[in-house]
């Protein structure tokens, strides 16, 4: 009978099956070793003791964090998930009430070392964790729902979103576990020269998202800008510049405008800025992103030793205003003589005709300057200077639907720059415009006879122009602008150098 059961678990244990224990030889012999020969030489297992017996060594060692996971792995496939992550942002509450009803919301970002994900909460859940979430602080976070992420409201790449909810657990890491591999702050530092062209953005589309770090080099006072609703809103720019001699203005908005308060000559962060096109490029914060000053990393050090060393000298090109400003548009110094161009190359070889806008620097004579229609009456808001109409009780800007009781005047020149080649027409706005005439338009505007003066006196004049060439479609024809962003006068110690040079390498 024995016998027969043996041969029967024999077959059995030649078939593969997810069920199988192994056997413990050190035990299920013990109590047969006086009956089995050769013993001390090879155990043998009595197969009929070991039905129904626990082995002794199948208990297993579990992880305490079984179900944690990291953010870039979560989706809707898991239910039962943890996670160890910081609050890199947190929202302030905001309140909204329609037909529907009324309610209350606040999201935060968690991040770990995988990835970063928004988390929501509304109603009993926002006034349960809106205090108990703390930016910069480390939680574990459990028992909350996860959904696709509405790409309208976050501007994180992740595809979910969380959902915290009344049964949501949270709850803070203090001490080792505070820090363990959870990261301060994740930044993708992008230089301010690549902002010039598309390759730099998602997707090449302007409109993404950019970390840029940079010192602080002018603040502007705060100011209020109306949108077409009626609504408004308190602004600020603020103008960073690296060690690519680039600037570029930033734009803040409502509390962070008003409340900005870190000294010229500081190092900063602007992490999750968008990147626009008007009058030149510009960033704006969005409302997920923050301005950090003095950032702990290796890039922020070796910037602020630049600075000190060498920056705080230096000129820089901004590239925020197609006017241009014309200190930092344009100086002698900035002049490369070699990689001038010439008027006929740019109109033989469509420079301006490409997706983005081309900076060029070309030594031109003024031939003519079109001193009918020279300015043009701009609304007095601050940042708008959107042309306005003239109303007789005052100026009335379509764009901030406002009335003014006055306005300001601004250039708006068209001019023919001349060089050994050939010849182009370009615009000349406010602040170059300034810089060429040393009048303000609104002294030439009062003055007719003085601006004919001031205007035929420049003609045969001879400076560097910066230009900003760009594709611009007229009648249903496209074609390259040109407009002045820079000018200055020449130095003509500095051209006879270059010119000596060259003909000594002959």
């Amino acid at each position: 009978m024995l016998e027969d059961k043996f041969d029967q678990l024999k077959e059995i244990s030649d078939i593969p099956s997810y069920n199988a224990r192994p056997f413990d030889y050190a035990t299920t012999g013990e109590a047969h070793k006086e009956n089995t020969p050769g013993y001390e030489t090879s155990r043998s297992v009595d197969p009929v003791s070991t039905i129904n017996k626990e082995p002794t060594e199948l208990k297993r060692k579990q992880p305490t964090d079984r179900s944690l996971m990291a953010i870039e792995l979560l989706s809707s496939y898991q239910n039962n998930w943890a996670i160890k992550a910081r609050v890199s942002f947190k929202s302030d509450v905001k309140t909204w009430s329609n037909q529907r009803g009324s309610g209350s919301l606040f999201n935060v970002h968690f991040l770990d070392e995988t990835g970063e994900i928004r988390a929501t909460a509304f109603n009993d859940a926002c006034t349960k964790f809106s205090e108990l979430l703390q930016e910069g602080k480390v939680y574990r976070v459990s028992k909350a729902r996860l959904k696709q992420a509405n790409h309208k409201f976050s501007t994180l790449k992740h595809s979910y979103e969380i959902q915290l909810e009344n049964d949501t657990q949270i709850e803070e890491c203090i001490g080792d576990d505070q820090q363990g591999n959870v990261p301060q702050v994740k930044y993708d530092l992008v230089r301010l020269d690549t902002l010039k062209t598309k390759e730099v953005l998602p997707n090449n589309q302007l409109g993404g998202e950019l970390d840029v770090l940079g010192i602080v080099r002018k603040i502007d006072t705060p100011f209020q800008i109306t949108s077409k609703a009626g609504k408004t809103y308190d602004r600020r720019n603020i103008t960073i510049v690296d060690d690519s001699l680039t600037a570029i203005n930033v734009n803040l908005w409502n509390k962070a405008a008003l409340e900005f308060n870190i000294p010229v000559g500081s190092v900063v962060v602007c992490k999750s800025c968008k990147l626009n096109e008007f009058r030149g490029r510009n960033l704006s914060m969005t409302p997920g992103g923050r301005i950090v000053e003095s950032p702990d990393l290796k890039e922020a050090y070796k910037l602020k030793g630049w600075y000190d060393d060498v920056g705080k000298n230096a000129s820089f090109e901004n590239i925020s205003d197609e006017g241009g400003n014309a200190q930092a548009g344009l100086n002698n110094d900035d002049v490369d003589l070699s990689k001038r161009t010439t008027a006929n190359k740019l109109i033989n070889e469509n420079i301006g005709m490409n997706d983005t806008p081309e900076y060029i620097t070309l030594k031109g004579y003024i031939g003519k300057i079109k001193n009918q229609n020279f300015f043009y009456e701009a609304c007095a808001t601050p940042d708008c200077l959107k042309k306005v109409t003239n109303i007789g009780d005052g100026y009335s800007c379509e764009k901030c639907e406002k009335t003014h009781e006055t306005c300001l005047k601004r250039y708006t020149l068209n001019m023919q720059l001349i060089d050994p080649y050939d010849s182009i027409w370009v615009s000349c706005f406010n602040d170059p415009a300034e810089k060429l005439l040393g009048h303000t338009a609104e002294e030439l505007s009062n003055d007719p006879k003085l601006a004919d003066e001031v205007i035929s006196e420049k003609s045969m004049d001879v400076y560097n122009f910066k230009l900003r060439a760009a594709k611009r479609e007229y009648g249903g024809v496209e074609r390259a602008n040109y407009s002045i962003i820079g000018v200055s006068k020449v130095n003509f110690n500095k051209e006879v150098d270059y010119v000596s040079d060259l003909l000594l390498k002959l």
